[in-house]
């Protein structure tokens, strides 16, 4: 059955519907949700992993958050299995390590607190409300003169930040708050290694995180791969961004992947749909959301 302890500081040790354990922090309004009040977080994305994760697997979980997918993915493998969860933003990862460690799941998790890219060692500047502490990115052009609110949690003090002129609360208004991060690539930390199912999950930059597992992806046959998209990220992002999408798409491409939309909803008896496979240019007109990527001869929906 699923419930949640209080466990003090702020923190919730949250049972989840597949009997995982996941700490949250009670101040976080988008990720914590689904969780505490649920048991549950993306029940689409999370009956994929039950679906293509198998017991004795690696499972490489790229923006691990607070673990839920970390949990769910370390219970599957067992301990004959082998989980890299990877979470940049330092004010999460002390979180992530208490759910590895409340889990039960610390022989088979190696974690780290860096920003999986390209290549290793670049540093990234990153704005983040604690809030909506799903939503941290790498602070864009437009952000780069903004100042630190201040106050970090919604209080009257934060207010002002919060509503509009005539007093209504806009719920797209955040707390902006600053961290710098180290850049890893997966396939620096991951010579030897191979991934049956790489999940990324990082705000639009999976293009890079792909990109830069480009061995591990070539190493590994049974690879699958779970990651983020929106065609409007590609609309409005940079050549450099652009160029990783083309980059991250001749990879797939290289490596015999089809490319299909995970529709965002749950079948009476717990199925999931996903699309036709998509071509480059469907994949750049195509809605946020999670996709999945398959080789020819290993997707269950060809």
């Amino acid at each position: 059955m699923q419930n949640a302890t209080y466990l003090g500081n702020g923190l919730i040790l949250a049972r989840t519907r597949w009997d995982g354990h996941v700490v949250v922090p009670g101040y976080n309004v988008d990720v914590a949700i689904g969780i505490v009040r649920d048991g549950i977080h993306e029940p689409w994305t999370t009956r994929l992993v039950q679906e293509l994760l198998r017991p004795g697997e690696t499972y490489v979980n790229v923006g691990a958050n607070f673990g839920y997918f970390t949990c769910l993915g370390a219970r599957i493998v067992g301990s004959g299995g082998k989980v890299v969860s990877i979470e940049a933003n330092p004010h999460v990862f002390s979180i992530l390590m208490k759910t590895i460690l409340w889990a039960g799941i610390v022989d088979r998790v190696t974690a780290y607190n860096r920003a999986a890219y390209l290549h290793s060692g670049a540093e990234f500047d990153f704005t983040f409300d604690y809030q909506y502490i799903g939503g941290g990115h790498i602070r864009h052009d437009v952000e780069a003169s903004a100042v630190q609110t201040g106050t970090p949690f919604w209080s009257p003090e934060a207010l002002p930040h919060l509503l509009e002129a005539d007093g209504r609360w806009n719920p797209s208004r955040g707390l902006l708050n600053f961290f710098k991060v180290q850049s890893l690539a997966l396939d620096d930390i991951t010579a030897g290694m191979t991934a049956d199912l790489i999940h990324c999950d990082v705000e639009q930059a999976e293009p890079f995180v792909l990109v830069g597992a480009r061995n591990l992806i070539s190493r590994s046959p049974r690879c699958k791969i779970i990651f983020e998209w929106s065609g409007y990220a590609y609309d409005h992002g940079n050549e450099e961004y652009r160029t990783a999408v083309r980059d991250m798409w001749d990879l797939l491409v290289k490596e015999n992947f089809v490319v299909r939309y995970l529709k965002p909803m749950l079948h009476d008896n717990g199925a999931i749909e996903v699309s036709a496979p998509l071509s480059f240019e469907e994949l750049l007109t195509s809605p946020h959301g999670d996709y999945v990527a398959l080789r020819k001869g290993q997707d269950p929906w060809g």
